[in-house]
């Protein structure tokens, strides 16, 4: 993940990788689950798309969820090493 890393949902959230680590740090999100078929990769010179649908299930601040989702990240290339940027999940239909 790259420092500048941010995930947003389709409401909008948007939550920075500070933030992200810091909630599992704290055990405030914990994963039980977390799988996904890559659907397709884009490659722009130092720049790679990646759409993914999987599942993600575990614990969000005392509350059980399990979501079917579809997501997007953004890498960028730096440094010879791949880094996410920018992560998008919505719900899958």
């Amino acid at each position: 993940m790259h420092e500048e890393w941010i995930i947003f949902s389709g409401d909008g959230h948007i939550t920075t990788k500070e933030t992200f680590l810091d909630l599992v740090q704290k055990g405030e999100l914990r994963h039980s689950r977390m799988d996904f078929e890559v659907i397709q990769v884009r490659i722009y010179n130092d720049t790679g798309l990646v759409m993914h649908r999987g599942t993600s299930a575990g614990v969000w601040k005392g509350q059980a969820f399990s979501n079917d989702e579809i997501s997007s990240s953004v890498f960028i290339k730096k440094d010879n090493k791949w880094l996410a940027v920018q992560t998008m999940i919505a719900p899958a239909s």
